[in-house]
């Protein structure tokens, strides 16, 4: 018989968000390996859906948690996988609940590092680049592993070019587009904006409003800016590849004190993007390397000048642009960074 892992998300999703969670969680392989229940909040009515070899339980924000329990008891996991902070929704009531029926394992999902784990936790995972960043946690209780995608999705795609420049990641936790328009609003080149406007509730965000607010109200502005809400994932590899350069407008690092590590940058990445960023936000990164596959500065002008030299330099550009697929390959790599680890981390917990 397989052992059973639950997979449990408590804050709202659309059917493209869930989608997306399971593709880059790997739950169609790892639903070979493992008997899956997958649970989750979400806008629409309570149902079961069936991907792959396991379910997902899509419950209404409006159900009760005395329900959504029973679900989760119901299936009576070996291991239970939290995702995300421990202040949205019911996790920390799900974990105290079930703690001594199971394995409690937590998994970063963005945000401050102290919104995470609680003494129920057996093991909470975090990416290498943000273990400092848990000093309040036990050693022994925190597992590292690499930021990774699926190289062989997310690869250099020959195309035509729509855009001189990228940026990809939702309108949230200040990523910092309002910069690029604000650095490039007198210079004739183009950007394409990929992410989402919305928030997991359905709203416009705030951030959104205020970035088109100021583009559209530009007078006499130079830069094409385009603006794509999010996609399905199986469309990102031709959008990454339908720019030369990609950016990050952000100033700092947002979630942490070590790195930005949103997804979008790693996919970036594996598609053989150069990056052109702010510094600070990148300093530690273990894939966003300055002078290799990436060049970082500490103000707008060299912002400015970086983009436009890749931009309008081929050879230059293409240079960084094979260090970046060189450095996917080498420390990327899906299979190993996720599709391994889980097997070699369910496998200790689980002896």
């Amino acid at each position: 018989m397989k052992q059973r892992i639950l997979y449990f998300i408590d804050h709202v999703y659309s059917e493209m968000n869930l989608d997306q969670n399971c593709i880059i969680h790997n739950k169609d392989w790892l639903s070979t390996q493992f008997d899956i229940r997958f649970v989750v909040r979400t806008n629409g009515p309570t149902e079961i859906r069936h991907r792959a070899n396991f379910s997902i339980f899509r419950m209404s924000i409006f159900e009760s948690y005395e329900r959504m329990k029973d679900v989760v008891w119901d299936f009576r996991p070996d291991i239970l996988q939290i995702f995300g902070p421990l202040y949205l929704g019911d996790a920390r009531r799900i974990i105290k609940d079930m703690a001594g029926r199971c394995k409690i394992i937590q998994h970063y999902a963005g945000g401050v590092a102290e919104a995470y784990w609680t003494p129920d936790v057996d093991v909470l995972i975090v990416d290498t680049v943000q273990r400092e960043a848990f000093s309040h946690v036990p050693r022994d209780k925190m597992v590292t592993r690499n930021q990774c995608c699926d190289i062989d999705f997310f690869k250099p795609i020959v195309s035509d070019y729509k855009f001189d420049c990228i940026m990809a990641g939702g309108f949230y936790a200040s990523k910092g587009q309002d910069i690029i328009v604000d650095i490039f609003k007198d210079t004739p080149i183009s950007v394409l904006f990929a992410g989402a406007q919305k928030s997991n509730t359905g709203e416009t965000t705030q951030e959104f409003i205020n970035t088109i607010n100021y583009y559209n109200g530009l007078k006499n502005k130079k830069l094409s800016a385009c603006f794509q809400d999010f996609v399905h994932p199986s469309k990102m590899p031709d959008i990454y590849n339908s720019a030369n350069v990609f950016v990050w407008g952000s100033r700092w690092s947002i979630e942490n004190p070590i790195t930005l590590t949103n997804r979008s940058v790693v996919e970036a990445v594996a598609c053989g993007l150069p990056f052109v960023a702010f510094r600070q936000t990148f300093q530690n990164s273990n894939f966003v390397k300055d002078g290799v596959n990436a060049i970082l500065v500490d103000n707008d002008n060299d912002f400015w000048r970086s983009v436009i030299t890749l931009v309008e330099d081929d050879s230059f550009r293409l240079k960084y642009s094979q260090a970046s697929r060189q450095i996917a390959i080498e420390e990327l790599d899906f299979k190993k960074w996720h599709d391994q680890f889980y097997m070699d981390l369910y496998g200790s917990i689980l002896r």
